[in-house]
């Protein structure tokens, strides 16, 4: 096994995703300033699992691995000008945010593609639209999850109202409690609690 092999292996395994998607940012300049940095842990905040590609070979083979996850992509103007014809036949890949320094020039490929969300200049705003797409991402997967695939449409729901209403309580409840340490902490210590 080679080295490059052996790399990508171990990048396979530690970046084992938590979350519904994956979250990529391809870019040639990833590693050149201490903004692209800021960016990166930007990025990682709405994602720890977040990956970070300067070489469209590793990025194509680690898009072609992804099977059961979706993609959200941020591809940087340049990459976008070449390869954006190519990424619309993946079907993994749910969103394109193109991030560059020139909106202007880059404004002809939004009718190129229907999964491009936006081009964004700045960190700020490109974080804003992430962290909203997410968001609503994370919401539609909780609504889709409430239903059990496995069972059989014809099933006599008057049974099971309310096992259907608690259910359905829980999520409502989880959804309204604030996003923070504290709040996470709350809840497991209460979960550790009741499971005694």
């Amino acid at each position: 096994m080679t080295e490059q092999e052996e790399n990508f292996r171990d990048c396979l395994r530690w970046n084992e995703n938590k979350e519904e998607f994956r979250l990529i940012w391809l870019d040639e300049n990833i590693n050149n300033s201490d903004d692209s940095l800021k960016t990166q842990q930007m990025l990682l905040e709405l994602n720890p699992s977040a990956q970070f590609y300067t070489n469209t070979n590793e990025f194509f083979e680690i898009i072609k691995s992804i099977k059961n996850e979706q993609i959200i992509l941020i591809i940087s103007g340049s990459f976008a000008q070449i390869i954006l014809s190519i990424l619309d036949l993946y079907k993994t890949i749910i969103f394109i945010f193109i991030f560059c320094s020139n909106h202007e020039y880059h404004l002809s490929l939004m009718n190129k593609s229907t999964k491009i969300h936006g081009i964004f200049t700045n960190q700020i705003t490109l974080y804003e639209s992430l962290y909203q797409t997410i968001n609503h991402f994370n919401k539609q997967i909780i609504k889709f999850n409430l239903f059990d695939q496995k069972q059989n449409l014809s099933k006599d729901l008057s049974k099971e109202s309310s096992l259907f209403l608690w259910h359905q309580m829980i999520f409502n409840i989880l959804q309204q409690m604030p996003q923070n340490d504290q709040s996470k902490d709350d809840l497991l210590q209460q979960c550790k609690e009741y499971y005694k």
